[in-house]
């Protein structure tokens, strides 16, 4: 009795361990997957292809009044590229899902699993931890005469339950009647047996088994007929040296979770990167408008050029030639605004792309508007390059996600430091059986005595321990010479050096594009003042010009020249100011402040919903 409470007790201090987390964790998105009975899929729901409301909403009497923060907005709940990049994060849950399982994970995109982490071949599982495919290996230990006992680890960090039941019915014949009392014997056997088995992460593997069998013959020397003979064994095992602990045997848990983490950073990655895209195209498109204008203004001038030189023309101030010049040009100066308009068009189809999941006709033929103007240079707008890369230390996903890449060859470091140790393993068992049945007496001169028995006089056998069997035992394995578990360790801990060296050279990366941006927004800044100068002169020029006309000391060619002049002088002052524009976005990216300039929080940007 007292052994049957203490076994008890061990097994209710164990079940809280059962995959060694805390209670109620859960992993995000898909569950904790915590049923001791699960056996069907998990519900998942089919991908919306869906603009959000966000969008529906800016469509207003066929034109859509667009500004940087609500493009943002619109392609971080829209943007395909985005939508299925926030799958990873999904994805890397089922990882630290199957890792609870103590089977290994599969890894992610932007975050793969080092092929360190197992002791076998790519995909195995636990280290000398099967899966659990049969009944404990013990039942043998509780019949015969005493022998040599080993109980090897087995289970998985989900338990596994074991049914086996089966009949038989045997019919063999026999060659002498000393054995049986008959030439023939019919043996009819059922057959029942339960088994758990269960691995934990400190390195504890548990087995438990309960079976009985009922078998009836046709022989005449048997003591039950029929008998039932039962059988229960307890077998508990504890890694002591090599797969002994936590940090060893929670490993691929460990590297899930990491991978978890850097599947985040890899989105935010993408985030920025695409945000990034979208304030370029948002500027291009700005600029694009600013060229129409220009196109179309340049149109008007060379029309009006033509009108008042037909009054030159009247007065007998120019030649009909010139009027040739005049037509010429209008022709000209329409050939460009088509062009620019057809760019225009261009660009409008491209960001509808970015922030949308499908154009639909309401938005497909609505008129994009940007309501941001191209940003003045201010000196505001250039911080300290040290602050800038400062920033950049802190913010960049990418530097995280080589930090988490170098936590997970740490991770390996460690498991293939452990597994240079010998293997010594404790175990202990604890075995009952029992035999019981219907008992025929034979009594010279008298009928048979029968004497009943069955299946509670067998069980309450096992209750009881009354033919029981202990044994412990301890098993050592010295490997020789070690050179696998050696050349293991040793490339762990040059990857771990590659992967610092990559680190090192990802934070200088990162530094020469801070510096790049750097100067290349000091360098735009500088554009714009030059071009705004340029445009100015070309502007005075061609007044003066038109001075001269009046009075005849010049003629139309001389000012349509200085008219394309200035109209290039806008289209260089333009595309300056877009230079800048993007060079501001760039400074962002290259310091990891796009989110922030944007006014998107990373827990908007990950869950793909931005507060109004």
């Amino acid at each position: 009795m007292l052994l049957r409470i203490g076994l008890l007790a061990f097994v209710s201090l164990i079940l809280p361990m059962t995959d060694g987390f805390a209670a109620g964790q859960q992993v995000s998105d898909l569950g904790s997957g915590g049923e001791w009975f699960s056996y069907s899929r998990q519900s998942l729901p089919p991908p919306s292809f869906s603009n959000s409301p966000r969008v529906r909403m800016m469509v207003r009497d066929g034109r859509v009044e667009l500004s940087v923060r609500d493009l943002v907005a619109a392609a971080i709940e829209n943007n395909l590229d985005l939508a299925g990049s926030r799958f990873n994060s999904s994805v890397a849950a089922t990882d630290i899902l199957r890792a609870r399982s103590g089977q290994a994970p599969r890894g992610v995109q932007g975050a793969p699993v080092p092929s360190g982490l197992f002791a076998g071949a790519l995909g195995a599982g636990l280290a000398q931890i099967g899966a659990g495919g049969g009944a404990p290996a013990t039942g043998a230990a509780v019949t015969g005469q005493g022998k040599s006992v080993f109980v090897p680890p087995q289970g998985s960090y989900d338990p596994a339950l074991f049914l086996n039941v089966g009949c038989d019915r045997a019919t063999v014949p026999l060659n002498t009647l000393r054995i049986a009392g008959l030439p023939v014997v019919t043996t009819p056997t059922a057959f029942v047996q339960g088994a758990y088995q269960q691995a934990f992460t400190s390195g504890t593997t548990i087995s438990m088994s309960v079976s009985n069998q009922r078998q009836s013959s046709n022989q005449e020397f048997l003591i039950f007929n029929p008998a039932l003979s039962g059988s229960f064994a307890f077998a508990a095992t504890q890694q002591l040296w090599n797969g002994f602990g936590f940090g060893v045997n929670r490993r691929f848990l460990d590297v899930a979770r990491n991978n978890k983490e850097s599947a985040r950073e890899f989105f935010l990655q993408s985030a920025v990167t695409t945000i990034a895209q979208v304030q370029n195209s948002y500027w291009d498109l700005v600029g694009a408008r600013e060229n129409v204008r220009i196109a179309d203004q340049g149109l008007a001038i060379a029309r009006q050029l033509y009108q008042d030189d037909q009054e030159r023309l009247k007065v007998g101030v120019l030649s009909s030639q010139d009027l040739v010049t005049d037509e010429s040009e209008i022709a000209s100066r329409e050939r460009d605004l088509i062009s620019a308009q057809a760019d225009l068009e261009s660009k409008e189809i491209a960001l509808k792309s970015l922030f949308t999941k499908r154009v639909d006709p309401e938005l497909g033929s609505a008129r994009l508007q940007p309501v941001d103007p191209l940003p003045e240079p201010r000196q505001s707008d250039i911080p300290a390059l040290a602050d800038a890369l400062s920033a950049a230390m802190r913010n960049r996903p990418e530097l995280r996600q080589a930090e988490l890449a170098l936590q997970n060859q740490d991770v390996v470091v460690r498991f293939t430091r452990n597994n240079l140790k010998p293997t010594l393993t404790a175990f202990g068992v604890v075995a009952g059986s029992s035999l019981a049945g219907t008992r025929v007496l034979a009594v010279p001169g008298f009928p048979p005595v029968v004497i009943p028995g069955g299946l509670a006089q067998s069980l309450r056998q096992l209750g009881t321990f009354r033919f029981p069997e202990y044994a412990v035992g301890i098993t050592l394995v010295i490997p020789i010479r070690n050179r696998s578990a050696q050349a293991d360790n040793l490339r762990a801990r040059l990857e771990e050096r590659q992967q610092e060296t990559s680190l090192q050279q990802l934070r200088t990366r990162i530094r020469l594009e801070v510096t790049q941006a750097f100067i290349g927004l000091v360098q735009n800044r500088a554009q714009v003042e030059a071009s705004r100068a340029a445009t100015h002169l070309r502007s005075k020029l061609l007044d003066g010009e038109e001075e001269k006309l009046k009075v005849g000391q010049s003629s139309p060619y001389q000012i349509i020249q200085l008219q394309r002049d200035l109209e290039a002088a806008r289209l260089a002052e333009t595309q300056a100011l877009v230079s800048y524009a993007k060079a501001l976005v760039e400074m962002a990216r290259s310091t990891g402040t796009t989110l922030e300039k944007a006014g998107i929080t990373s827990e908007e940007a990950v869950e793909g919903r931005v507060v109004p």
